[in-house]
């Protein structure tokens, strides 16, 4: 994927749930993790205390039509098939479950004029490192995913 695009993407989502919460960027995160029944769950969190529980569609800010989501470019099936294929690749290299795992979207105070994001992972509630958002949404993961999926 685009990591711009993903920082970007990001940013807005920050920058959204901040308006809706009545706070700053920096008071907003988004956890990224498997929930119990495989699928990737995005809980937002204020200070880092969860408030609320979201859909995919929801924390992209895709738009609804006629009760429908508008995804002309797949998203809400590609955010988290990227996301959890990072779960999966961080976690055997860390060597813990990946539904142990969770992911956690941090703004990244403006660098010059831009503003990004960073990503940092946590087993539970333990900060264990940050990683590089190009990592996070590198197709390497994928790829990787695979391979492991096709020596079992």
């Amino acid at each position: 994927m685009d990591t711009k695009q993903v920082s970007n993407t990001m940013v807005d989502i920050l920058k959204r749930y901040s308006n809706k919460h009545h706070t700053e960027k920096g008071n907003i995160q988004v956890k990224l993790y498997f929930k119990q029944d495989g699928n990737i769950g995005y809980t937002i969190l204020k200070d880092y205390a969860e408030i609320e529980e979201q859909g995919v569609e929801d924390v992209l800010g895709l738009k609804k039509i006629l009760g429908k989501y508008m995804d002309i470019f797949n998203l809400s099936q590609l955010v988290p098939t990227h996301i959890a294929c990072s779960l999966i690749v961080n976690g055997n290299r860390l060597s813990i479950e990946p539904i142990e795992l969770n992911a956690l979207v941090l703004h990244n105070k403006k660098e010059g004029d831009k503003e990004s994001v960073r990503i940092a992972l946590y087993k539970q509630k333990e900060y264990l490192e940050e990683v590089k958002l190009a990592d996070m949404f590198s197709d390497d993961n994928i790829q990787q995913v695979m391979a492991l999926q096709q020596q079992k």
